[in-house]
């Protein structure tokens, strides 16, 4: 019966290291979590930088390549026909009459018909 009450004893001197302990527990605990929150946020950082280089170079590609195609002698052809096309549709709408003030709404809805 006296080993229990001095076991007991001891125990009880015990049990406020055994608190200490566990707040030392807690704060480690603490440190983890924040350690690998601040990793796993620095490691989303690296994949959109590296998502952001990866559409920056795809649009350097894209503008090198568009440049490519101009310097060729069918775009040149092709913008040329635009413009003329351009120019054809200008003079066709330049020679259309304005409806007048006194002009109907058939009058207005097909001079607008025209010129679209």
């Amino acid at each position: 019966m006296k080993e229990y009450g001095e076991t007991a004893y001891q125990v009880g001197l015990l049990g406020p290291i055994g608190a200490a302990g566990r707040v030392v527990d807690r704060g480690a605990a603490r440190e983890e979590v924040a350690a690998k929150t601040a990793e796993e946020k620095r490691l989303a950082q690296l994949e959109q930088l590296r998502q952001e280089q990866d559409e920056e170079a795809r649009k350097l590609a894209q503008a090198k390549a568009d440049e490519e195609r101009k310097q060729t002698p069918g775009y040149a052809l092709e913008v040329m026909q635009k413009f003329e096309d351009l120019q054809a549709k200008f003079g066709e709408l330049k020679a259309l009459k304005k409806p007048g003030k006194d002009a109907t709404f058939e009058e207005h809805d097909a001079n607008k018909q025209a010129q679209e």
